[in-house]
């Protein structure tokens, strides 16, 4: 399992580096720096309590045990199954939701725990859905036309929400769906404020489907989700086909005309 991940994320890295030019990466240092002076007072101690409230969280969920009940009946309960069983088919139990709950939260929680052999790392699954609540929330006000005060002020109110305080150190996950539904939310609004985001990496010229500038590899994500079928571009070595006033009247040698009662008869005058 492990194998199979790396590779496809080197496959996909390769991919990405030679199809796309290489982008230097900004000063961190020195973009922070620019950007605790150019922010207010207010702003600065509200960044600074969400990252000491952030860290305090993680730092929990890092070293204590899982022990809320619907940790306890639920999320540990179905991966506790899914170990001793060795798959993720339905089982028996008394506790449906177990079943047909959607797992994509406790399928990261059970990689972790046969990486890690125990269970002290899966309460970072919510601990690092609860940042990235935080950050969608903060680029999603931006894109509103918020300021920059009003980004760091939205991450404040997301870090200081109860529910999502006490529930960034356990199992649950509620945080792990609000930080994809807040992915959405951005990504439509993005698109909606710039219709050409997301595929502007990706538009090119329009060229004919036999260019030699137009292969199939660009088009390997549909040709693995379709198997390959019918992706082939036509030949160029094929001939082209007799043109003329009459080739309307005359069929082609090769090919005889169809008849539903007898398959391989050829009428005595020919196809009127």
């Amino acid at each position: 399992m492990i194998l199979c991940w790396w590779t496809a994320a080197c496959f996909a890295v390769h991919h990405y580096r030679t199809r796309f030019p290489r982008v230097e990466p900004p000063n961190l240092a020195s973009r922070c720096s620019s950007f605790f002076r150019e922010s207010s007072w207010d702003s600065t101690g509200m960044l600074l309590v969400i990252v000491i409230y952030a860290t305090t969280l993680l730092l929990v969920g890092l070293f204590a045990t899982p022990n809320n009940y619907d940790s306890m009946t639920y999320h540990l309960a179905r991966i506790a199954h899914w170990q001793q069983d060795q798959s993720i088919a339905f089982y028996g139990t008394n506790i449906p939701r177990q079943n047909f709950m959607s797992p994509w939260a406790e399928w990261l929680m059970f990689q972790l725990i046969l990486l890690q052999g125990d269970d002290q790392l899966v309460n970072l699954v919510q601990g690092f859905s609860y940042i990235g609540c935080m950050i969608a929330a903060s680029l999603i006000t931006e894109l509103l036309g918020g300021t920059r005060r009003d980004a760091i002020f939205a991450a404040f109110f997301i870090a200081t929400l109860p529910a999502a305080t006490f529930e960034a150190t356990s199992t649950q996950n509620d945080l792990v769906m609000s930080f994809w539904l807040l992915c959405c939310v951005y990504a439509c609004l993005k698109l909606w404020s710039q219709p050409g985001w997301l595929g502007a990496s990706f538009r090119r010229e329009p060229r004919p489907w036999h260019s030699h500038q137009n292969r199939c590899h660009d088009l390997w994500p549909a040709s693995l989700s379709l198997g390959g079928v019918g992706l082939d571009p036509p030949r160029s070595s094929e001939k082209p086909r007799a043109s003329g006033p009459d080739r309307r009247h005359r069929p082609h040698p090769e090919r005889r005309p169809f008849h539903p009662q007898f398959p391989h008869h050829r009428p005595p005058h020919g196809p009127r």
